[in-house]
């Protein structure tokens, strides 16, 4: 409904700003007037939502899983060929979850934990990172240079300290 915040693919938390009919497709199916949090209006039609992986936010749970999993949480299995390790990254991106996002992002860090990231591992690792902290910091209240703070502290490891993660401004 208008005013819901949405997980939009690869783009991050987009809030609807209005339902539209639309009649593209010789029948009236709504579509979503979205914004995103730059500013940006986009429209996203209800017949293709399962496609493009539009969906509600992860719980407040599911996000505080996701962090407990990214400071110390069993890593992904990344192949060592750089082909499989792109089709694996690809695969983890499209499909929109959080929890797939946070899997490809633990994992790269610890294929790469002692080296520099190829180009497009690096690629997959920031777009993981910008779709997985606008979720969070949405769910937490927080800012998104806050939660890509978090984010990144809890990779390295740092103690997450949860009741700030809990407490938002």
């Amino acid at each position: 409904k208008k005013g819901d915040r949405l997980f939009y693919q690869r783009r991050g938390v987009d809030q609807v700003t209005d339902i539209l009919p639309d009649q593209s497709f010789g029948e009236v199916q709504p579509m979503y007037k979205m914004r995103d949090v730059e500013g940006a209006v986009f429209t996203v039609r209800m017949i293709g939502i399962g496609i493009i992986g539009l969906r509600p936010l992860i719980t407040m749970g599911e996000a505080m899983a996701l962090m407990r999993l990214l400071r110390n949480g069993q890593a992904l299995e990344i192949p060592e060929n750089w082909k499989e390790r792109h089709e694996a990254c690809e695969f983890k991106l499209k499909t929109g979850k959080a929890q797939d996002a946070a899997d490809l992002m633990k994992g790269l860090a610890v294929f790469y934990r002692d080296a520099p990231f190829l180009t497009r591992d690096l690629a997959s690792f920031r777009m993981a990172r910008k779709m997985l902290v606008s979720e969070l910091a949405v769910v937490f209240g927080r800012s998104g240079d806050e939660m890509l703070w978090a984010v990144d502290g809890a990779l390295n490891g740092w103690k997450l300290d949860e009741a700030w993660l809990l407490t938002s401004n």
